[in-house]
C-alpha cells in the first residue's frame, strides 16, 4: 500500500472565514459562508489536515472558529511577517494575504 502525503490547508480568520470589514471584533461581523462552505468541502477529501490561523492570535483564531463552527480544528500560529522559506508554511493557504501556502495560495478578496 502506498503512503500518501497529508496535505495540510490553513484558513485564514479576517476577511476570510469572517467578514468583518478589517480588524472588527467577533461582534462586529459574521461568518463568510462561502468560504465556510469551501472549508467543510475541503475537510471530506482524503489525505488532508485542516487548520485555522490569524495574524490576531490564538485567542481571536479560537473565536473565529467557535463562531464558524470549527472549534473541533487546530489553530495554529501564522507567522509575522511571512517568511520567505515557506517550508514551515501550510501546502495550501486559503488567506487575504497572497503567497503563503508552499504549494498554492487560494486569494480572498
Amino acid at each position: 500500500m502506498s503512503s500518501r502525503k497529508i496535505i495540510s490547508i490553513a484558513f485564514d480568520c479576517d476577511e476570510t472565514l469572517w467578514s468583518n470589514g478589517i480588524y472588527g471584533g467577533v461582534h462586529d461581523g459574521k461568518p463568510n459562508v462561502p468560504i465556510v462552505n469551501l472549508f467543510r468541502a475541503l475537510e471530506r477529501l482524503p489525505h488532508t489536515k485542516m487548520y485555522v490561523w490569524s495574524h490576531g492570535g490564538q485567542e481571536w483564531a479560537e473565536q473565529v472558529a467557535i463562531e464558524c463552527n470549527l472549534q473541533n480544528y487546530e489553530i495554529i500560529e501564522k507567522p509575522f511577517p511571512i517568511p520567505e522559506d515557506k517550508s514551515n508554511m501550510p501546502d495550501i493557504a486559503v488567506d487575504d494575504i497572497d503567497d503563503l501556502g508552499k504549494l498554492l495560495t487560494l486569494f480572498v478578496e
